[in-house]
C-alpha cells in the first residue's frame, strides 16, 4: 500500500504542469489521463468504496472461517446433550427402557413447545435439521462485518467463540475510523451533489426574471430540503425491504409489513440497532447493510444541517440574549449595551439563524458556491463580450 501511493504521488507531480496533448499522444487511454482527471470523475471515491470492499470480503472470510467452524462444533454438543436429557427423561416417565417411538414423541412435543414459544427457529434441533439453518454463512459474515464498522450491531449475529471475540475487538478498531473517513466524504460529495440540484432552483428564478437581492451570499440547504431527502430516502429504503424481504420467503407475504420495515430502516440508517426487528427471510441478507451503507452519508447531511440550525437558532440565540442582559445588569460600557439592545431585534436574531456558520467554526457541511456564481449578470456579460481564453 505505502508503494502504491508513492507511485500515486509520483504521477501526480510528474504530470501536474503538463497537458495531455504534451506528454503523449494516446494520453486519454493511459493511466497518466486518469491520475490528470481523478478530481473530475472522482476517483477519490472510487478508491475508498473499493477501499471498503476489500476490507469487508476479508472481515467476512475471517470471521465465516472461524465462527461457522464452532456454530458447527456447538450444535453438534447441544444436540448431543439434548438427546441424553431427552432420553432420561423418557425413560423416567415409562419406568422402563425407552423405546424408540417414545423418544421420538418427546422431541416433537419438545419442538412443538418451543414453537409455541417462537423459539424453535434458531434452536439446536431447528440447526440440526438443515445444513442451511446455521447462522454463520459467507454472507451473514459479510453482513456482520459491515454491522461492526457501521457501528450499528443489531446483536440478532454476534462471535461466540473467544477467537471470534478478539477479531472483532481488533477489526472494529481498525476499520471504524476509515469508515467514518469514507462516510465523511461520501457526505460532503453527496451534499455537492445536492446543492447543485438545488441551485436549478436560484437559476429558474434568475430565468423567469427574479433576480436574487444579494449576489455574493453563499447557497446553503435549507434544512426542510434535507429533511424532505431523507424521509425520500428512507421511503425508498423500505420499499425496497418490504419487497424483497417478501420476495425471498417461501410463503406469500411472510416478510415485513411496510411500517415495519420503515422502521427497521430508520433504525439502521441512524445505527441506533436496537435489534428488536430483523427482516424475516432476508435477515442476514449482504444487501440490507450495503442499502444502509449508502444511507448514512444523507444521514450525515442531514444530521450537519440539523445541529448547524440548532446550534445558531438554539444556542446562538440563548447566548445572545443572556450576553447583551448580562452587560445590563453588570452596567459594563453602558453605552454599548444600549447599542446592542436596540440592535437586537427578531429580525437580526433570525438572520444569525439562518447562517451556515457552526459555533465551532468547522469546514465540513458546506459547499462554497456564492449566488453570483452560478448566472452571470447582464453587467459583466456587457463588459467581457468575449470568453476569456
Amino acid at each position: 500500500l505505502g508503494w502504491l501511493v508513492l507511485v500515486w504521488l509520483c504521477l501526480e507531480t510528474s504530470f501536474r504542469s503538463y497537458s495531455s496533448s504534451e506528454v503523449f499522444p494516446e494520453f486519454n487511454r493511459s493511466i497518466y489521463w486518469l491520475v490528470h482527471n481523478r478530481r473530475k470523475y472522482g476517483f477519490r471515491h472510487l478508491c475508498m468504496l473499493i477501499l471498503v470492499l476489500v476490507y469487508t470480503l476479508l472481515g467476512a472470510a475471517m470471521f465465516f472461517t472461524i465462527e461457522a467452524k464452532h456454530e458447527h462444533h456447538l450444535v453438534t454438543e447441544r444436540k448431543a446433550a439434548l438427546d441424553k436429557s431427552v432420553l432420561i427423561i423418557a425413560g423416567q416417565l415409562i419406568y422402563c427402557s425407552p423405546e424408540a417411538l417414545t423418544i421420538m414423541k418427546f422431541q416433537s412435543t419438545y419442538i412443538s413447545l418451543l414453537k409455541d414459544e417462537s423459539l424453535y427457529e434458531g434452536s439446536t434441533y431447528w440447526k440440526a435439521s438443515d445444513a442451511e439453518n446455521f447462522k454463520w454463512t459467507y454472507a451473514s459474515a459479510f453482513f456482520f462485518s459491515m454491522n461492526l464498522y457501521t457501528t450499528t450491531g443489531y446483536g440478532s449475529i454476534a462471535a461466540e467463540s473467544m477467537l471470534g471475540r478478539i477479531c472483532v475487538m481488533w477489526y472494529s478498531m481498525l476499520t471504524i475510523p476509515i469508515t467514518l473517513v469514507v462516510i465523511r466524504d461520501l457526505g460532503q460529495a453527496t451534499l455537492v451533489c445536492i446543492t447543485k440540484v438545488y441551485t436549478l432552483k436560484v437559476v429558474f428564478r434568475r430565468t423567469m426574471g427574479y433576480l436574487e437581492p444579494h449576489e455574493d451570499s453563499m447557497i446553503s440547504l435549507p434544512i426542510k430540503f434535507c429533511l424532505m431527502l431523507l424521509a425520500g430516502y428512507l421511503l425508498f429504503a423500505a420499499a425496497f425491504i418490504y419487497l424483497f424481504d417478501d420476495w425471498m420467503g417461501y410463503i406469500p407475504h411472510s416478510g415485513l409489513s411496510f411500517f415495519t420495515s420503515l422502521y427497521f430502516s430508520y433504525i439502521s440508517i441512524s445505527t441506533i440497532g436496537l435489534g428488536d426487528i430483523m427482516p424475516n427471510n432476508a435477515t442476514f441478507h449482504p444487501i440490507i447493510s450495503i442499502l444502509f451503507f449508502f444511507g448514512m452519508p444523507v444521514m450525515k447531511v442531514v444530521n450537519r444541517a440539523t445541529y448547524i440550525c440548532i446550534e445558531n437558532g438554539v444556542f446562538g440565540k440563548l447566548f445572545s440574549v443572556l450576553s447583551t442582559l448580562l452587560l445590563l445588569i453588570c452596567s459594563i460600557r453602558e453605552d454599548k449595551a444600549t447599542e446592542l439592545l436596540n440592535g437586537l431585534t427578531i429580525r437580526s436574531l433570525a438572520a444569525f439563524a439562518r447562517t451556515n456558520a457552526d459555533v465551532y467554526g468547522g469546514g465540513f457541511g458546506r459547499v462554497n458556491l456564492r449566488k453570483g456564481d452560478l448566472v452571470q449578470s447582464k453587467t459583466s456579460v456587457g463588459q467581457n463580450p468575449e470568453p476569456s481564453p
